[in-house]
């Protein structure tokens, strides 16, 4: 399946959306690959400083460690998606409470 980041059922969504790569270290949520407009707002930061950013730079620092095993199964193909509830930190410092969705992409 071919993703193009600037399809509008991903750029224009009205939720917070963001391709994630997943890598080992920094916490094992992976890097942000793209985010939409919605997840700028949300984080309080621009699509551009989004890009390349530690997933686990958003999340408080007390929740990096939930789902991290789940994100493992997913990477290892034991499961095709996962979800877990985390607390983000907006570029203000308010937290807000979010919903991660994931699954892995063929």
């Amino acid at each position: 399946m071919t993703i193009f980041l600037s399809d509008s059922a991903f750029a224009d969504a009205g939720i917070p959306m963001a391709f994630v790569v997943p890598i080992d270290e920094r916490g094992g949520l992976g890097l942000i690959q793209s985010a939409n407009g919605a997840m700028a707002f949300f984080t309080g930061r621009s699509m551009e400083e989004l890009t390349g950013l530690a997933f686990a730079e958003l999340v408080h620092r007390d929740d990096v460690a939930l789902g991290e095993d789940q994100l493992a199964r997913l990477s290892s193909g034991k499961v095709d998606s996962c979800s877990f509830e985390k607390r983000f930190e907006h570029a203000d410092g308010h937290r807000t409470w979010g919903l991660g969705a994931c699954r892995k992409l063929r």
